[in-house]
């Protein structure tokens, strides 16, 4: 599963498999966008939990912008629905087409 990440710091720039250590320095630097980095952080672990050994890739909004405007990359929500089963979206940014897997 792949995360849009709003920063890695100074040390994430790439996208990068998410571990431990990479959760403990976002979490350390979650001060510098805390309207973000936080519940980012948080979708991370809930699928961690919901769906244990899921390969999950964090991919930093910094690479985005240096890559330019014509990057295609899928932007992944994930929310509870009413009987609490975990709904997963992928949204094609460059189509505005949103499709339910």
């Amino acid at each position: 599963m792949g995360h849009r990440v709003v920063t890695g710091g100074a040390t994430y720039h790439e996208p990068h498999r998410v571990t431990r250590e990479m959760l403990d320095e976002l979490r350390r630097i979650s001060t510098y966008a805390p309207v973000h980095l936080p519940y980012e952080i948080d979708l991370i672990d809930l699928m961690s939990e919901r769906v244990p050994g899921l390969p999950q890739v964090a991919c930093f909004d910094t690479r985005g912008r240096a890559v330019g405007r014509r990057a295609r990359f899928a932007l992944l929500t994930a929310r509870s629905d009413q009987r609490g089963e975990l709904q997963v979206r992928s949204t094609w940014a460059s189509r505005f087409k949103t499709e339910a897997f």
